[in-house]
């Protein structure tokens, strides 16, 4: 039995490295065997984890339906056998799959959920991590003031318990909620502090979009001139290691300069990366830039009653958690 424990957690150290190395066909194979021989070994929440990790390799590879069922096991598992952390972290990752569909009332209901667990726990991490998936529905809802309170509160956790690579995320979504509001000065000094951090802790897909809106801001409030700007998305775009950071560079570049060419290259690449992975943002955008619609995606299922009944007053929560705000990560 020993034998075999071992070789469940050598199964899920090769799907890990897998997954890191941007691999998940071979992530889920093993991932898949280890589930299975969790399983055998009557190791349910070990199971689970596997489970929830296959979650992960689907949701990369853009089949959100069955991350769901995966990350719906796994919630089910956990809460049953009382693991509210790891449930916690399921019930996130399904409000993340809602989000990326664009349905703001079903992901808000799953982040109100994670933000009790996380509040129940004193998990300041978990909060921190709920406070910031509310302030995002509630920007995507252009709930503007909400989602600044909520982004706050996931800053100040943030700084608390020194996890830079999540606060550097935190930090410039709160830059572009300013920017959407066009207070440009203010989101300049958020958007340097992102940057600095994104470097420091090679967060390297929050450092690219905060250098894009670093030099955007400078044209919007008219600190830098349109040539300079141009020069400096050129720059970047020369440097986009993806196919969406292309599509963002010639988004901001087609907002600026109103250049066909530039509109037609964002369309494309938004297109070919929602017929991949069906996120909302990315046929928001083709819309925008081409006034046609791309097909809705199907569906994904309902929640589950435990979600569906946990919509607690979101301002009482926010309450709650600002009491672990303040305090030293020692605490």
């Amino acid at each position: 039995a020993d034998d075999q424990k071992l070789h469940a957690v050598i199964l899920g150290s090769m799907g890990i490295v897998h997954g890191i190395q941007g691999d998940s066909r071979r992530a889920l194979e093993h991932f898949g065997q280890q589930a299975q021989l969790w399983q055998e070994l009557g190791d349910k929440l070990g199971a689970s984890v596997a489970t929830g990790n296959m979650g992960v390799e689907y949701e990369n590879q853009g089949s959100y339906a069955r991350a769901l069922e995966c990350y719906l096991e796994q919630l089910r598992v956990c809460s049953e056998m009382g693991d509210l952390r790891r449930a916690g972290v399921a019930v996130g990752n399904i409000g993340l799959l809602y989000y990326l569909y664009g349905d703001a009332e079903r992901a808000l209901r799953c982040f109100a959920h994670q933000l009790r667990l996380g509040i129940e726990l004193g998990d300041r991490g978990m909060i921190s991590f709920a406070l910031s998936d509310v302030a995002d529905v509630y920007k995507m809802r252009e709930r503007y003031d909400d989602a600044a309170r909520f982004y706050d509160g996931a800053i100040a956790l943030g700084h608390s318990l020194n996890i830079r690579y999540d606060l550097c995320g935190y930090l410039y979504k709160k830059a572009d909620l300013f920017a959407r509001q066009e207070q440009y000065m203010a989101a300049q000094g958020i958007v340097t502090e992102a940057l600095e951090v994104a470097s420091q802790v090679e967060n390297q897909e929050v450092e690219f979009q905060a250098q894009v809106l670093q030099v955007c801001l400078g044209a919007w409030s008219g600190q830098t001139e349109m040539a300079t700007t141009v020069e400096r998305l050129a720059a970047l775009l020369e440097q986009a290691a993806s196919p969406e950071q292309q599509a963002a560079v010639y988004y901001e570049l087609w907002r600026l300069r109103q250049h066909d060419s530039h509109r037609q290259q964002a369309a494309d690449r938004y297109q070919e990366l929602y017929a991949q992975a069906p996120n909302w943002d990315y046929r928001q955008r083709y819309q925008e830039l081409t006034g046609q619609d791309l097909p809705a995606a199907p569906d994904l299922p309902e929640l589950p009653g435990m979600i569906t009944r946990e919509h607690g007053e979101l301002a009482a929560l926010l309450v709650r958690a600002s009491q672990y705000m303040d305090r030293s990560t020692d605490a």
